[in-house]
């Protein structure tokens, strides 16, 4: 059909652009942290790398969805290397489980700013290290119940439903593992809804009740960082959750009408929608939109040096001998006439010619 060839067309183009970009700003948060940023960066590298794999994966896995029958078909580069259908329910269960996490690591950052306004003592108190390893023990434990829930939900795919146009997947339509996939997603959502929210409602009213006692310029950056946050947040929520919620409407009732066509608009929305927030995460942060500025100068200011040509003037041409020197000077006193005028070498360059 023509709409799953412009569908699988859009994929390839949002992966060729994506995936470089995303590469680029992990790459650039990484280098221009500054020491205070550290911490911050990290949190902010984590969303970005569950993002990447995410759109990694979607470069070689495009789902079809075969509606109103609980199944997709495989397209992709995943199609000209294999036509099992175990090795694309685990390339689909990744990626879900990145979706997943990455949910979770943008709720992170908010309690990060709320810890470090309002428990300055007890932030200094904790090492890194231990919230990394908080933090890959919740990712950890996500995915593993993720993947127990997935394949219990996975059903094998009918015989006659295999053919050469590409590997196909099948999902239980009805049935306890079909609502239970669809609860553990639900309560991601609401966890990382809570963790953000609640962290924001705690950090505005720490705001509020020391305004009186802090300067009221550090008051005001803590305030513009977490706007900034939830602005940087807002694109994911908007160009990711909105879209993954729709979808899954139409994964949970097939027989809606359109709703082959909705899921896959929404599929592409939802592979954009990580470059967006790279970028915008370069954009809003003021210490990575200044150094990609300063970036920008250095590597215009190499090319126009690198195009510029040097003519190195021969030294009996830019410098007069002292003979010459001599004959001007009786000349002048003789004749009353300019140096320059009577005693130009013919065979030097003018002004306009040595200038490039």
């Amino acid at each position: 059909m023509l709409e799953q060839e412009v569908y699988g067309r859009l994929l390839d183009v949002v992966a060729i652009v994506s995936v470089p970009i995303k590469i680029f700003v992990m790459v650039f948060v990484v280098r221009y942290s500054a020491a205070e940023m550290r911490s911050f960066s990290m949190l902010l590298f984590n969303g970005l790398l569950w993002n990447f794999m995410a759109n990694s994966i979607y470069a070689f896995l495009q789902l079809i969805p075969m509606f109103p029958l609980e199944c997709f078909r495989a397209n992709g580069l995943i199609s000209f290397f294999t036509s099992e259908e175990t090795t694309c329910h685990i390339l689909n269960c990744i990626l879900i489980s990145c979706f997943v996490n990455l949910v979770l690591a943008l709720s992170f950052s908010f309690p990060y700013r709320y810890m470090v306004f309002a428990h300055t003592t007890t932030v200094a108190k904790i090492k890194r290290k231990w919230v990394v390893a908080l933090s890959i023990g919740v990712h950890g434990a996500m995915i593993s119940i993720f993947v127990y829930l997935y394949f219990s939900w996975v059903e094998p795919t009918p015989s006659h439903m295999v053919d050469d146009d590409g590997p196909v997947i099948c999902f239980k339509m009805n049935g306890p593992e079909k609502l239970n996939i669809f609860i553990f997603s639900l309560g991601i959502v609401l966890i990382a809804l809570v963790i953000g929210l609640g962290s924001t409602v705690l950090l505005l009213f720490s705001i509020y009740r020391l305004s009186a006692s802090f300067d009221i310029d550090y008051l005001q950056r803590h305030t513009r960082i977490l706007w900034t946050l939830m602005w940087i947040t807002s694109i994911p929520v908007f160009l990711g959750g909105i879209p993954s919620s729709i979808s899954s409407i139409m994964i949970a009732k097939p027989d809606i009408s359109y709703a082959q066509s909705i899921c896959l608009v929404c599929f592409v929305i939802m592979a954009n929608h990580g470059t967006v927030y790279s970028i915008a995460l370069i954009v809003a942060i003021q210490p990575y939109r200044v150094a990609m500025k300063q970036l920008f100068v250095t590597v215009f200011r190499w090319n126009i040096t690198n195009d510029i040509t040097v003519v190195k003037i021969p030294k009996q041409i830019a410098t007069l001998s002292k003979e010459r020197r001599s004959e001007v000077h009786r000349h002048k006193h003789v004749n009353g006439t300019s140096a320059a005028g009577a005693f130009r070498n013919p065979a030097a360059p003018s002004i306009s010619q040595l200038t490039i």
